[in-house]
């Protein structure tokens, strides 16, 4: 247990710990030390459990807006991050629709609400609040569904952790954060229904040797080139 990965942040003495049967995360046993996620007496985050979350919400382009909800998570107090992060969408609905009287689900309702004539196709009373231009069936689809899904999130998972601690892992902690960082990019107008600008364009090879600063990689990417060609058309000199 000399390993600083299995030191407590907190400093907390560990009992003696001696090998036993331990288990593996794809359910293989060995012979060895066990392993902590948290420390067994203040329950902080150990160090490999914390590099762990870090790189899976780096992966995940959390809201910059969350930042402080995220530090509370690294604190090992994600009830308190969970309320950081329900407090941050509600100021955001707010202060989109100008709704500053309202609360929880009743301001996702009223700030995401719209009217739909379904004979005539179109809307006839615009939301407070548009995360697309909802000019088809899947952009009010979208609408819609983020109006549900927030007024859910309010009236469950945020009501549920301001009123009362909650003994819930870890792991499960973590995905309301997910949700309010996907609620937020929605509202700022990063809608689904949008093209995939994620889809590389096409670019021409001239194109990727002048944008090479070292001269090191564009002779390696050269030589791909030529390696490409060869094997594209054998039969060519």
């Amino acid at each position: 247990m000399k390993n600083k990965r299995n030191v407590c942040p907190n400093g907390c003495r560990f009992p003696k710990v001696r090998k036993t049967i331990c288990s593996d995360t794809n359910g293989k046993y060995y012979w060895g030390y066990p392993q902590y996620s948290f420390c067994p007496k203040c329950g902080a985050i150990m160090p490999q459990t914390l590099e762990t979350i870090k790189l899976f919400l780096k992966m995940n382009h959390i809201h910059p807006k969350l930042s402080t909800a995220i530090r509370l998570l690294y604190k090992s107090e994600p009830q308190s991050a969970i309320r950081e992060a329900s407090i941050v969408l509600e100021n955001v609905l707010q202060k989109k629709s100008g709704l500053t009287n309202l609360y929880g689900k009743d301001l996702a309702a009223q700030a995401l609400k719209f009217r739909y004539d379904t004979k005539e196709k179109k809307i006839i009373e615009k939301p407070l609040i548009a995360v697309n231009k909802l000019d088809n069936i899947s952009r009010i689809n979208e609408q819609e569904g983020l109006m549900y899904m927030i007024m859910g999130y309010f009236q469950g998972t945020r009501n549920i952790y301001q009123h009362k601690p909650i003994g819930s892992s870890y792991d499960m902690m973590i995905i309301p954060i997910l949700q309010v960082s996907y609620f937020l990019k929605l509202l700022d107008g990063h809608s689904i229904t949008k093209n995939g600008h994620w889809i590389r364009a096409k670019i021409s090879p001239i194109e990727v040797l002048n944008r090479t600063p070292k001269t090191i990689d564009r002779i390696r990417i050269l030589m791909m080139y030529k390696r490409m060609y060869r094997e594209a058309y054998p039969n060519s000199r």
